[in-house]
């Protein structure tokens, strides 16, 4: 009986120590901890939520619109209210009949773990008006479903200029961690650009998001909401591009393609050419204004908005050849017998030729002698003699052994020159970037001794020979032997020569402002005229839905299925685009003297205008006389692949105002991708524009 009492005791004990513990806990908490209990409470409950800033528009030179933003109708659904169960279910079969999607639709965008814990779930975009009365004069029967608006890009002109533009889509963690403020972007499924000017532009583009504080308490209700900052909208940027020439030279490269097709690929072949991509690009010489910069494949930027399905983006990424790359800028072409104006122009201020020296072309360069590994003869296509020849007539007719002559001579001056050709190259801004803000800018090749032994020592067995050859300086006189070169940089080369020896940068912006400054005329007074911001019709004929307070729209008690209204941003039709003074940034300059530009210029009109020019057949017809242009075919060799058809031409002469350049992949000759960029002259000259003529191979100038 003690021993029990004894126990009940010390069990006693233990409880009242416990229960002393525990109240003294409790005191604790209430007074010397209960401030940094508060803070800690009242922060895990509240919540920084972006306000998303409109983005700026991106306009053509002449401020017609290329990329807008469309005020779209959005359904969202606060997850967190809608009840696990029959209410949920009920509510997403009523929502999918009025929407007409698929219940799996609404529900894994309802599910998405991207979407934020703060603010509602987007499950519907680009709404019908009917569907959004429907619903909001039905909201018995959607618990937890709301009716808003938000913005959506818009591309009035559908597919032209992809490549350019670019595109938009949801930002991933990698592109999340390279941004100097992420908080600046909405982790829960924000937008960025992806490529083009919208990923070289975002940050002025996007603007600045403003940000509200939601503040809920533990049962999860919303108590307060404040507006911390204001969003900024982004800056609209004005391209160098002229959306009618974009229109021109998009439609030529296409035409251009098939034309090609017609042809087989020799005289002695059934096969025909394939050419299954290309790009082209119009460049002012005098600035380095890009006017237009095609690429084929091309696909649509409207496809990512607002975001593209797994199935498809998969589809465009595999597919071969890819319309993602940007050939213009990104593809890495042999230039072919383009090259020889510059081998030329370097002979002559090497003192190892002169514009009116002749020389035998017999169709074959021989060598007396042979060292190891390199060849004792050089042959023109087919063997094609051309007698005797100077500067100029070897540009017209393309002849290899002329140039391979050149080619040996550079390599008989020793060591020490024996780089010539590519240094003078490398001056006129060849395998150098152009420096346009584009992303994804190739910067092509030149080689020589230094980059044989530098890619030597990285790969020796893809390059077991760290030697420079003999071979390899004659190889490169003709633009063979491993020069790429991409269709933007030819341009600008060619541009070099053209404006008198000013290597500019290739420019693709004009201006960067907001709406209201890019409508203010500067003070400065330029040739240029005034312009008007032309408002594409489709998406400026309605005005943006009015409040539903006090709306007349008859009810209705069947899910509707009329078609949607299109509402845009209101344009200014009647504001003044200022216009700009484009101040080149030279990179440096050539000294082309006129004794030395002048028959070169001779020459490679000849090319186009002359008989037995390699492109007369491509230009015949063409109004010369009122329009001289003067340009090189090239018809390059990769390995294993068809003949690239090259081309580059500029004018109008003596002034020239463009440079077009085109590469054909596996085009086959020079000469049909000098058929395509006639058109787009035609265009550019006020002409009647026809079709891409099939210009016949027949001999196939390197």
């Amino acid at each position: 009986m003690i021993d029990l009492q004894h126990r009940l005791a010390v069990v006693g004990i233990i409880v009242v120590s416990l229960f002393a513990v525990l109240v003294l806990r409790l005191g604790v908490l209430q007074t010397v901890e209960s401030k940094s209990l508060r803070v800690r409470a009242d922060s895990n409950l509240e919540a920084r939520v972006a306000i998303p800033s409109t983005r700026g528009r991106i306009v053509d030179r002449n401020g017609r619109v290329l990329i807008d933003n469309l005020a779209i109708n959005v359904v969202t659904i606060d997850a967190k209210k809608l009840k696990v169960g029959g209410n949920r279910t009920a509510t997403l079969s009523r929502l999918a009949a009025v929407l007409h999607v698929p219940y799996s639709t609404l529900e894994n965008k309802l599910d998405d773990p991207a979407n934020s814990p703060f603010a509602p779930a987007e499950v519907a975009r680009n709404v019908k008006e009917s569907q959004v009365v429907y619903i909001e004069e039905h909201l018995d029967r959607f618990p937890a479903v709301a009716t808003t608006q938000t913005w959506q890009r818009v591309y009035p002109n559908g597919a032209l200029a992809a490549h350019v533009l670019g595109y938009i889509g949801r930002i991933n963690k990698a592109e999340l961690d390279r941004q100097p403020d992420s908080s600046f972007y909405d982790k829960g499924g924000d937008v960025i650009g992806k490529a083009g000017v919208e990923k070289s532009f975002e940050r002025a583009l996007r603007g600045v998001p403003g940000e509200e504080r939601i503040t809920k308490d533990r049962l999860d209700r919303v108590i307060n909401r404040r507006v911390v900052r204001k969003a900024v909208p982004g800056m609209d940027i004005r391209l160098s591009i002229d959306i009618n020439v974009q229109r021109l030279t998009e439609q030529s490269l296409e035409k251009t393609l098939i034309a090609a097709r017609r042809n087989v690929f020799s005289d002695n072949s059934s096969e025909f050419i394939k050419a299954p991509a290309g790009a082209a690009v119009v460049l002012d010489p005098r600035n380095g204004e890009v006017l237009a910069m095609a690429s084929y494949p091309t696909y649509d930027p409207s496809e990512f908005t607002p975001s593209i399905s797994p199935e498809r983006f998969a589809q465009l990424r595999d597919a071969k050849p890819s319309p993602f790359v940007n050939r213009a800028i990104e593809g890495q072409y042999p230039p072919g017998s383009t090259f020889k104006l510059f081998t030329g122009l370097a002979a002559v201020k090497a003192g190892i030729t002169t514009p009116d020296a002749t020389y035998d072309d017999q169709g074959v360069f021989k060598l007396d002698t042979c060292a190891p590994a390199v060849p004792c003869r050089w042959h023109n296509p087919n063997d094609q003699p051309y007698g005797v020849i100077s500067l100029r007539s070897a540009y017209k007719v393309s002849s290899d052994t002329y140039f391979y002559r050149l080619g040996y001579e550079f390599a008989q001056l020793g060591k020490d020159r024996d780089n010539g050709i590519q240094k003078f190259a490398r001056e006129m801004g060849l395998g150098e970037r152009t420096n346009i803000r584009l992303p994804g800018e190739r910067r092509g090749a030149l080689p020589d001794r230094a980059y044989i032994t530098r890619v030597h020592a990285l790969y020796p067995k893809a390059f077991p020979n760290g030697f420079w050859s003999l071979g390899d300086t004659i190889n490169v006189a003709i633009g063979q032997g491993g020069i790429l070169v991409t269709p933007l940089q030819i341009a600008r080369a060619y541009g070099t020569f053209a404006n008198g020896g000013s290597v500019v940068d290739a420019r693709i912006d004009l201006q960067v402002a907001s709406r209201q400054r890019m409508s203010v005329a500067p003070t400065t007074t330029v040739a240029l005229p005034d312009l008007r911001v032309a408002a594409p019709a489709s998406v400026t004929t309605a005005a943006l839905r009015a409040p539903r307070a006090g709306s007349t729209t008859p009810s209705t008690s069947t899910p509707p299925t009329t078609v949607a209204v299109t509402r845009a941003i209101p344009l200014t039709p009647t504001a003044t685009l200022a216009p700009i003074v484009s101040k080149p940034l030279v990179e440096g300059t050539v000294d082309l003297p006129d004794s030395l530009r002048d028959p070169a210029i001779a020459g490679l009109r000849d090319v186009v205008g002359a008989d037995g020019g390699t492109a007369r057949q491509a230009f015949a017809g063409f109004p010369l006389d009122t329009f001289p242009i003067a340009g090189k075919t090239g018809t390059a060799q990769r390995f294993r692949e068809q003949d690239y058809a090259v081309f580059v031409g500029f004018g109008p002469l003596p002034a020239p105002k463009y440079v077009v350049s085109m590469v054909i992949e596996e085009g086959g000759f020079g000469r049909q991708a000098g058929a395509g960029v006639r058109r787009i002259f035609e265009g550019l000259a006020g002409l009647t524009v026809g079709d891409v003529r099939t210009v016949t191979g027949v001999t196939k100038e390197r």
